[in-house]
C-alpha cells in the first residue's frame, strides 16, 4: 500500500517527528508553544514607604500571573528582609540582588538570592555582588543579568560600577564595566541582546545602553523626553521598551511613560500615564503587558497598573498587592522576555 504524501509517524529510532513527503520520510520541525501568556512576574521585597528604618524592610515575595487581572498571591520569602534591590529572571529563575535592610551588616548589601519562578517557595543564596550597594537597577536576557550604579558605602557613595552574573548557574559576580554617569536608582529595559539604563536619581534624562552578552562599559543612547525620574520602573517587548518619567528629589514622583525603540538609539518618545502618581516604582511585562507596581503618594496604595506595551495611552487597574507593606522600593521581575 502506498504511502500517501503528507503522513505523519513518530520515529522511535530517532526521536523524531517525520512526515511523508514524495518518496521519503522528512524530519518535522517542532516548535515550542509560546507561552507567554502564562509569564508570572514576581514582587519582592520593600518597605513601608515614609519609614527610613532599616528594620522596616520586608522579605515576602509576591506573584502574579501577568496576563490575568487580579490581586498578587503569596510566593515565598527572600533570605532577608531588603529594598532598592535590582532582579533580573531566566525562564525558569528569578534573582533578586543586594539592596537595603537590617539583614545585612552594615546596611547596605551584596547577597544575591534566586527561585524558581514556576515553583512557590523561599528564596535560595546565589552568591554575592563585587561590592555592598542599594538603590542600583539591574536587567537581564535568558543567559546573564547585568547590576548597575548604586549606592556604596564609600564615600562619595554614587558609582559607576556595572556587575553581570549568569543566571543558570551559582557564584558570586564579577565586572562587566561602567555606565556613563553615577547615577542611581534609574530605570531598564532591554531585548536579549541589548540593554538600556535611564534617569536617576541625580535628575539626569540620560539613556546609557550596553550589549548584554559581552562586557564593557556602557554609550549613550539618547535622552529621556519627560522629566528625569527615580525608581527603577521600565519593560519592554524587545523592540519597544517602556520607561517611567516624573519627578525628581525629594519625592521621586513618576505619573509619566516614555518609549523608545531599542535596536535604534535616540531619544524617548511619549507613551502614556499610569492611573495615578505613584512613587519609587518597580514594573515587570510580558511581550504584550507591562505591570507597575509602586506607592500612591502621598498615601500608600496597594495597585498595580497594567498598560499595553504596543499601543500605550492611559494604564488601567491590573489588581492590587496582598501585603500592605510591600510597596515602596520593592523589586520585579517576569519569567517572559528574560526579566527586562
Amino acid at each position: 500500500m502506498a504511502i500517501p504524501t503528507g503522513a505523519v509517524r513518530y520515529n522511535t529510532d530517532s526521536n523524531k517527528m517525520e512526515v511523508y513527503v514524495g518518496s521519503a520520510w522528512m524530519e518535522v520541525a517542532v516548535s515550542t508553544p509560546n507561552l507567554d501568556g502564562g509569564a508570572r512576574g514576581l514582587i519582592m521585597g520593600g518597605y513601608s514607604p515614609g519609614s527610613g528604618d532599616a528594620e522596616s524592610r520586608v522579605n515576602v515575595i509576591e506573584s502574579v500571573v501577568i496576563s490575568t487581572f487580579g490581586n498578587s498571591v503569596d510566593f515565598g520569602d527572600l533570605t532577608v528582609r531588603r529594598s532598592d534591590s535590582g532582579s533580573g529572571a531566566s525562564r525558569t529563575r528569578g534573582v533578586c540582588t543586594g539592596g537595603f535592610g537590617s539583614g545585612f551588616s552594615p546596611n547596605y548589601g551584596n547577597l544575591i538570592d534566586y527561585v524558581t519562578i514556576a515553583q512557590q517557595g523561599n528564596a535560595l543564596d546565589f552568591g554575592d555582588l563585587t561590592n555592598n550597594r542599594t538603590a542600583f537597577a539591574a536587567l537581564s536576557n535568558q543567559t546573564r543579568m547585568v547590576i548597575g550604579n548604586g549606592s556604596v558605602l564609600a564615600v562619595p557613595h554614587a558609582n559607576t560600577t556595572m556587575d553581570f552574573i549568569t543566571i543558570a548557574s551559582t557564584g558570586n559576580a564579577v565586572d562587566f564595566g561602567d555606565s556613563t554617569n553615577t547615577s542611581r536608582g534609574k530605570h531598564t529595559t532591554g531585548s536579549a541582546t541589548r540593554g538600556l539604563f535611564a534617569g536617576g536619581h541625580s535628575a539626569t534624562n540620560v539613556i546609557d545602553f550596553i550589549q548584554i552578552h559581552t562586557t564593557g562599559d556602557a554609550v549613550d543612547f539618547g535622552d529621556l523626553s519627560g522629566n528625569a525620574a527615580f525608581g527603577e520602573c521600565g519593560y519592554g517587548n524587545g523592540v519597544r521598551g517602556v520607561l517611567s518619567s516624573g519627578s525628581g528629589s525629594p519625592n521621586y514622583l513618576i505619573s509619566a511613560l516614555t518609549f523608545v525603540n531599542i535596536p535604534t538609539t535616540g531619544n524617548s518618545s511619549d507613551y502614556g500615564e499610569l492611573t495615578t502618581t505613584k512613587q519609587v516604582a518597580t514594573s515587570f511585562s510580558n511581550k504584550t503587558r507591562g505591570l507597575h507596581c509602586a506607592s500612591g503618594y502621598p498615601a500608600n496604595s496597594t495597585q498595580i497598573d497594567a498598560s499595553s506595551i504596543q499601543t500605550g495611552g492611559k494604564a488601567v487597574d491590573f489588581g492590587d498587592y496582598q501585603a500592605a507593606n510591600m510597596l515602596s522600593a520593592a523589586m520585579g521581575t517576569s519569567n517572559d522576555h528574560g526579566g527586562l
